[in-house]
């Protein structure tokens, strides 16, 4: 593992943990909102994901994509646990919203506009309740 590459995912989880940490209730929402407001560094869609796509399955930088993406989903998760303690399923639901944003970031580097971003946003606050 780098410095380069471990710095690299310590600075975007500290920016995705602090937007999330003031966002309104469910804060899980304002991870897709991080993403269209920065929109200069995801037009190429996820440099995690594309670096993941690109090297090989052993080379010591896929540790970083795997540790950077296992902490966007288990702050996803906690966020979902504690705003929408409602749920029957926190983690199942906290997983799909993870998933959808992984989706709507990738295609971020394929599509033009945000209108996938959107929807998938809207999915994911149907999943996460009314409130």
């Amino acid at each position: 593992m780098s410095d380069a590459s471990e710095l690299f995912h310590r600075r975007g989880i500290h920016a995705v943990e602090e937007r999330l940490s003031t966002a309104p209730d469910p804060r899980a929402l304002a991870a897709f909102d991080a993403y269209v407001d920065d929109a200069v560094s995801t037009d190429g869609g996820c440099a995690f994901l594309n670096a993941a796509g690109e090297l090989p399955s052993d080379h010591p930088a896929q540790d970083v994509v795997r540790a950077h993406k296992r902490a966007v989903r288990r702050l996803l998760a906690d966020f979902v646990a504690q705003d929408c303690p409602d749920l029957v399923d926190t983690a199942a639901v906290s997983d799909e919203v993870f998933l959808l944003l992984e989706g709507a970031i990738a295609h971020r580097g394929i599509d033009d506009g945000d209108a996938l971003m959107a929807r998938a946003r809207e999915r994911a606050e149907r999943l996460l309740g009314p409130r």
